[in-house]
C-alpha cells in the first residue's frame, strides 16, 4: 500500500491505495462504516457503476472520498479534508 499527503491552504488530501475487491461500491460500504465510526456523518454518496464512488462526510472533520478502480484487487483512495 502506497500513501502520500498534499496541503493546499487549510485543505488536506491524502491519496493511497490498498488491495481491495473488485466491486468498488463494498470499498464505498466500507469507507462509509470507517467514517461513522469515526463520529462523521455522512452527507451524500455517489457511485458510477465501477468507474468510481464518492462520500461526503460532515462534523467534526469534513470532506469527501473518492474511491477509484486501479488495476484488478487494487484501488486509489482520495480523502480531502476541508476543515
Amino acid at each position: 500500500m502506497g500513501t502520500s499527503r498534499a496541503t493546499l491552504g487549510k485543505t488536506v488530501v491524502l491519496f493511497g491505495r490498498a488491495p481491495a475487491p473488485d466491486d468498488v461500491g463494498v470499498v464505498q460500504d466500507g469507507q462509509r462504516r470507517l467514517i461513522e465510526q469515526a463520529g462523521l456523518r455522512v452527507v451524500s454518496t455517489d457511485r458510477e457503476g465501477q468507474a468510481e464512488a464518492e462520500i461526503s462526510f460532515a462534523g467534526a472533520k469534513e470532506g469527501s472520498v473518492q474511491i477509484t478502480p486501479l488495476c484488478r484487487g487494487t484501488v486509489a483512495i482520495r480523502y480531502r479534508f476541508t476543515s
